[in-house]
């Protein structure tokens, strides 16, 4: 057999978190219960399938406006390095393993 305290919080605690709140305020000594239930996060119970990690994009628009031949000649040759070392290596002569920038 359950007490009234027992009773009061099976109910409250069936019925929801707006009623919960008053039976437990109502109740000595309860006050601090109400402020873990508060607390506590609810479980929503969500579930969601992995699907799987897409590639990563990135954008890079710069504009390069060269004063001269020669910084135009560098911003040309630092696009480049930049393409050419943008992609992955092979790391054996099979070309299977990659080195990954």
């Amino acid at each position: 057999m359950l007490s009234k305290a027992g009773q009061a919080l099976g109910g409250a605690a069936n019925a929801g978190g707006s009623i919960a709140g008053s039976v437990l305020l109502k109740m000595p000594g309860m006050q601090g219960a109400q402020k873990i239930a508060q607390i506590t996060p609810g479980n929503a119970k969500v579930e969601q399938l992995f699907q799987g990690v897409d590639f990563r994009t990135f954008n890079f628009n710069y504009t390069f406006n060269p004063k001269s031949p020669e910084e135009a000649t560098n911003v040309m040759r630092i696009i480049q390095l930049f393409r050419h070392h943008m992609l992955p290596e092979f790391k054996d002569d099979a070309q299977y393993l990659y080195i990954y920038p």
